[in-house]
């Protein structure tokens, strides 16, 4: 399972090597000469990966892997594996008819929520799909060993519109998810007969959760916001980017988050960064917040042509910790009057749930500006960035019955880059 996905990985490389708008080195390098506040013009289009007008989006892959972090003695059980991919750009929730249920919660939380006028500004939408899969302990077993997990997988599509208020960024996410196809028997199957003989054939899938498929449903909402300090607050306020861009430095981040649907939780999140970093891109991990336009950066000499801004490159060590109260988890104790082949009981579920990730990440953020006459402020109108980033990930117990209290860590690997 792990090595079919690093498979979809070289794929999706010699994908964007094959594209000519897809970010290849020569774009990157191009684009990285453009000098500051160069306004576009028909001249100098090329200049900044064929920007005409629409946004540049983001093509990210992201893998997740108990395979990667064999060498912490991790075994090939509980979280499995993820694969995802998903695509990021400013303004497409306007025109793709997916984003449409997201939409309509977005606009009742406004009627709701009110924000002093220019305090907020929308950064890049996302949509997504991918799998997840989890397995017992004993893979070999053809029935399921009461007290352990049950084999699930998800199918998802996903779609999130995030938003910076002053100096916080705030997400809602909406996941629509199918349970129990045969994707994770087929994927771990295949891997363990070609790629890791040895490991076994997975003989319990028949017993996984919601067998045979059903609709699963996830509503999520994350609130970031940097650690503010009188050190912190002066930097930001100096003019340019070469003042901290080129300096060792490090920022905090703390956070709020919640779901309701097949995961149901309140959690909390608590971050920091070292390295070369940009603190207007302060992040929850190897996920970046892209960069966005900061309520200081006032003009007085308004030019409505749009404005390639330098790109900024961050090259940081990071880690976080994400405390968890969960009152639901169909993965482990299955979806109410849905049959499955084992589910266990709700008691047996942990309530507290503790995930630590570190990692470390080279990012180059790229944007173009436009002066907004009606309120004297830079206008947002095209965000794209290239990232690579691998880390860690641990959690803490999910089960509590006695015999199968164990705690799992896997490695995660993200590639973005700029796609049009």
């Amino acid at each position: 399972m792990k090595h079919y996905s690093l498979l979809l990985l070289i794929i999706m490389c010699n994908l964007s090597q094959a594209q000519p708008d897809s970010g290849s080195l020569a774009n990157v390098v191009e684009a990285s000469s453009v000098p500051p506040d160069s306004a576009i013009n028909p001249g100098s289009v090329s200049r900044y990966f064929q920007y005409e007008g629409k946004p540049i989006g983001t093509l990210a892959i992201q893998i997740d892997q108990d395979f990667f972090v064999d060498f912490l003695d991790n075994q090939d059980r509980n979280y499995t594996q993820g694969t995802g991919f998903s695509y990021s750009q400013l303004f497409q929730e306007k025109t793709n008819f997916l984003f449409a249920p997201l939409n309509l919660f977005y606009r009742l939380n406004d009627l709701l929520t009110s924000y002093p006028e220019n305090s907020s500004q929308d950064l890049p939408s996302t949509i997504g799909f991918g799998v997840t899969a989890f397995t017992p302990l004993n893979l070999r077993a053809h029935l399921p060993e009461y007290g352990d997990r049950p084999y699930s997988n998800v199918l998802y599509l996903q779609t999130t519109r995030v938003r910076r208020v002053y100096r916080s960024v705030r997400s809602w996410s909406m996941v629509f998810g199918l349970l129990g196809t045969n994707v994770g028997r087929e994927f771990q199957s295949f891997a363990h007969v070609n790629l890791f003989q040895g490991r076994g054939i997975p003989l319990g899938w028949d017993s996984q959760i919601s067998k045979g498929g059903n609709f699963a449903f996830l509503l999520q909402n994350n609130f970031k916001a940097p650690v503010r300090t009188k050190k912190f607050d002066a930097a930001r306020q100096r003019e340019g980017l070469d003042f901290y861009r080129k300096r060792i430095r490090w920022d905090a981040t703390y956070g709020v988050e919640s779901a309701l649907g097949y995961y149901t939780y309140l959690g909390a999140n608590i971050g920091a960064r070292l390295g070369m970093i940009d603190f207007l891109n302060f992040s929850k991990g190897q996920n970046t917040i892209l960069g966005y336009v900061d309520k200081n950066n006032e003009v007085t000499v308004l030019d409505e042509n749009p404005v390639v801004q330098m790109p900024v490159w961050e090259v940081y060590l990071f880690a976080n910790a994400s405390p968890r109260l969960f009152a639901r988890n169909v993965l482990i104790h299955g979806q109410h009057g849905v049959p499955s082949g084992y589910a266990l009981d709700p008691k047996f579920m942990s309530s507290f749930v503790a995930e630590f990730e570190y990692g470390l990440t080279v990012s180059r953020t790229r944007k173009v500006t436009k002066d907004n006459s009606d309120n004297a402020q830079k206008e947002l109108v095209s965000l794209d960035n290239f990232q690579v980033s691998v880390s860690i990930k641990q959690r803490t117990a999910e089960i509590q019955y006695p015999t199968f209290i164990r705690t799992h860590s896997w490695g995660i690997v993200t590639l973005a880059f700029p796609f049009k």
